[in-house]
């Protein structure tokens, strides 16, 4: 019988190597090549064989579903312990795929992220790490090149001194809207340093990133909290 702690881990394991992905009753051509992309890089990362990346697939395939049925659930404390099933029971599947040395890659792998995560959202980190670390991931996903990277991190300074400032507006609609003005023209700004590929990936990345945040949360994509 597996520990809390092991339990803990495949589940955290799982949600870094297979994301689970929202899926409506008409998932749309953008969704499915973003789960492509994402399937592309996992194969990439832990170094994938045909065969593998075939069961991969059909893994990913069977639990978007369950994990469709799941959200449809009206008890919430159900719809909780049904998902944390699901994540146990694909993240079994998956070992099954993967040889000794890709699960040790993997759980370095989700190590990494974790790490990422928690220095992004650190308080004590300055403007100016905060930019390194979010250029150097970009500079990572789009290989940017180096005078590329240099205008992406001058961009990042600049757009997260703004948004120091803006937090400490005591109107919350003028927040709102200052900060809607801020993304807006960070935007526009990597728009004109990356290139069209790049752009496209970028968008990729950000969909990715909305879509488990959605399944955290566990809402259908484009529902909002009433």
């Amino acid at each position: 019988m597996r520990t809390i702690k092991q339990v803990m881990s495949a589940a955290l394991l799982c949600a870094v190597l297979v994301p689970a992905v929202p899926v409506r009753a008409q998932e749309g051509k953008e969704e499915g090549k973003e789960r492509a992309a994402r399937m592309e890089r996992m194969s990439q990362e832990l170094g994938l064989s045909q065969e593998q990346n075939d069961r991969m697939k059909a893994i990913e395939k069977a639990y978007a579903e369950k994990a469709q049925a799941i959200r449809a659930m009206e008890d919430k404390d159900a719809q909780l312990k049904a998902r944390k099933a699901m994540h146990e029971e694909k993240h079994a599947a998956i070992q099954a795929v993967l040889s000794p040395e890709q699960q040790a890659k993997a759980e370095a792998m989700r190590k990494e992220r974790m790490q990422e995560h928690k220095g992004r959202h650190s308080e004590k980190a300055s403007v100016e790490e905060r930019a390194e670390r979010r250029t150097e991931w970009l500079t990572k996903e789009l290989e940017l090149s180096g005078d590329q990277a240099a205008k992406v991190k001058a961009i990042h300074v600049q757009h997260l001194g703004k948004m120091e400032h803006i937090r400490s507006m005591p109107d919350e609609e003028q927040r709102r809207k200052a900060m809607h003005e801020v993304h807006t023209s960070q935007q526009k700004a990597l728009e004109a340093v990356l290139t069209a590929a790049q752009q496209e990936r970028l968008q990729a990345l950000k969909a990715e990133r909305k879509a488990k945040h959605q399944e955290r949360q566990g809402r259908e994509p484009g529902q909002r909290k009433g």
